[in-house]
C-alpha cells in the first residue's frame, strides 16, 4: 500500500529501508548518524513516503 514504491520503486527505498534506517538513526551508540542522515536527503528517498 506505498504507491511511491510502486512508481519510483528503482529511487524510492520503502517503508521497511526507512524504518530500519530511523532505528539506527536514533540510537545514540551508532556513530555514522550523519551518514546515515545525508543518504536520505534526496526528494526520492524520505519525502516521498505520504
Amino acid at each position: 500500500s506505498c504507491p511511491s514504491y510502486w512508481w519510483n520503486g528503482d529511487k524510492y527505498l520503502g517503508p521497511a529501508v526507512l524504518l530500519q534506517a530511523y532505528r539506527w538513526i536514533i540510537d545514540s551508540r551508532d556513530e555514522a548518524t550523519g551518514e546515515r542522515l545525508d543518504a536520505l536527503e534526496d526528494p526520492f528517498k524520505l519525502y516521498r513516503c505520504h
